[in-house]
């Protein structure tokens, strides 16, 4: 499972290759955990350029011209490769092709990877950047184990 320095890594190094890159097709293979009608996606998405790809909490978010975000969440055992020419990855979910040639995929075994176009912004502070004073009183609220506390994601 990737953690946030993990995505954070990723997220710099698929803005470094991509950032700038115009989006030439969008290809879903697995769709069910798509918050969208694959059509929709296509269209919202394809011919549109890359401007950056940041980590928001647990998901990557690649920022589209137009506005447009679509958020990742690879889940327990998603991962990013990139693409050969001639070869469709193995447990692929997701790929993109960029009008310069080049693409990555998303992969996932289990096939729970998450997209979301248009993910809704998140209202707790990241986990990195916590400070003192908030994670001191975010525990002093709580009466549990604080293995529990600490993987509850709720707000």
């Amino acid at each position: 499972m990737a953690e946030l320095p993990d995505l954070t890594v990723f997220a710099q190094i698929l803005s470094r290759k991509f950032r700038g890159e115009v989006l030439d097709k969008i290809e879903v293979t697995v769709d069910k955990k798509l918050n969208v009608p694959v059509a929709d996606l296509k269209s919202a998405l394809e011919g549109h350029e890359l401007n950056s790809v940041s980590r928001e909490g647990k998901t990557l978010q690649l920022h589209f011209s137009g506005d447009l975000i679509l958020g990742l969440h690879l889940m327990l055992r998603g991962e990013l490769v990139d693409l050969n020419d001639d070869e469709t990855p193995r447990f692929q979910i997701l790929a993109f092709h960029f009008k310069n040639g080049k693409g990555f995929a998303v992969i996932d075994l289990q096939k729970q990877a998450t997209l979301t176009l248009q993910p809704k912004p998140v209202a707790v502070p990241d986990a990195l950047d916590l400070d003192k004073s908030y994670f001191t009183a975010l525990l002093a609220k709580k009466r549990t184990v604080i293995k529990t506390l600490l993987m509850d994601q709720r707000p």
